[in-house]
């Protein structure tokens, strides 16, 4: 069986093929094939840029300014913190002035950075971000409080505003009792007997009045030690109070009797509420505005920190993340385009070469 005969193309080869083409013809294949590599490594560069471009679009107008824009936000929350403290501190109301600024200026930091691209169209930093929301809010909701309590002592040191409104009238009425007491003696015959009894109302009074500073004393300073001479003068006070008691009438006199009665009375009050006052004062309610800051404002502040740092890490994670694409992203197109050039340079040389061979081979032919 004869097969048929090969094509010219294939039987005398490429070579040949490209013998027989004119010189125009190979010209232009040898310029078409230059240009079709530098068109490669045309497209592959705009690629390479096109997507540089979109990774840098990222990092700068998306990932890191909402990073920067959550560290301006914890440090506005940190300002507004120690504006808060400070004016608790000074009652001034130029430092109350601030701390009003930088409550504004978190509250419009905090709207910038939920007005992001970069954070709404993330669900999980959304979801992180209504979270910081919600603890900014009861954040705010304290200021009021705070502020008040600035402004009032009785509010903020309970143990003040209820040794005023509970035990000082009472301590009063025993004071007046016990003048009462010495201004009717004093109109009593003056012999050694009602002389010892003036001496025991005397004394009776200084025990009162010792009593009364060591309380204002403890308000104060809130030392144990004042506690413990509370309790000293108490017995002492109601030792005495008992003993002119066993007195009677028949050494009293009618307004004696009268005012040791009234003074048994209150003095029962006095101390059941003194007692009250120890309890609050000793407490670490003692003072209200330090109590809220350090048992409810200040781990909310230490969460909405958190939170925060957690939303910038992420974002300085896409940071990073974007950075390393982009520079391996390079770095893979830089080896290629090295590459293709190479190729190019060796295609180009060989197709030189070949082209003056098939050119100048006729002509030498020709002469």
């Amino acid at each position: 069986m004869n097969l048929p005969a090969k094509p010219p193309f294939l039987k005398d080869g490429l070579v040949s093929l490209f013998a027989r083409l004119k010189v125009s013809h190979k010209i232009w294949i040898g310029f078409g094939l230059l240009m079709s590599l530098l068109l490669i490594i045309a497209v592959i560069a705009v690629q390479v840029i096109d997507s540089a471009r979109q990774r840098l679009d990222k990092v700068v107008n998306f990932s890191q300014p909402a990073m920067l824009q959550a560290m301006s936000v914890t440090a506005a929350l940190d300002r507004t913190n120690g504006a808060l403290g400070f004016y608790l501190l000074s009652k001034e109301p130029r430092d109350k002035a601030i701390h009003e600024s930088m409550l504004k200026a978190l509250e419009s930091r905090l709207a910038k950075l939920e007005a992001m691209e970069a954070i709404s169209g993330n669900p999980e930093e959304a979801a992180r971000l209504k979270r910081i929301r919600a603890g900014v809010e009861r954040y705010i909701s304290y200021q009021t409080r705070m502020l008040q309590l600035a402004e009032n002592n009785d509010q903020n040191f309970p143990g003040i505003g209820f040794s005023a409104s509970k035990m000082g009238p009472l301590a009063a009425a025993i004071q007046q009792n016990l003048t009462q007491m010495l201004d009717s003696e004093r109109e009593e015959a003056n012999t050694a007997k009602r002389k010892e009894l003036l001496y025991r109302l005397m004394e009776l009074r200084q025990t009162w009045m010792n009593l009364l500073n060591v309380n204002r004393a403890f308000i104060a300073f809130r030392n144990p030690n004042d506690v413990k001479n509370l309790k000293i003068y108490r017995a002492s006070f109601i030792k005495q109070v008992n003993a002119l008691k066993a007195l009677g009438e028949d050494v009293l006199t009618f307004e004696e009797v009268e005012a040791l009665a009234a003074i048994e009375g209150d003095m029962k009050k006095y101390f059941d509420f003194q007692d009250q006052l120890i309890k609050v004062h000793s407490s670490e309610k003692w003072r209200t505005d330090s109590w809220l800051l350090r048992s409810e404002i200040g781990p909310l502040v230490e969460n909405i920190h958190q939170e925060l740092d957690a939303l910038g890490q992420q974002e300085q994670q896409s940071v990073v993340t974007a950075s390393a694409g982009l520079l391996a992203s390079i770095d893979r197109t830089r080896g290629l385009l090295m590459g293709l050039t190479l190729a190019g340079l060796i295609l180009g040389g060989l197709g030189g070469v070949l082209l003056v061979g098939f050119v100048s081979r006729p002509l030498k032919q020709t002469v």
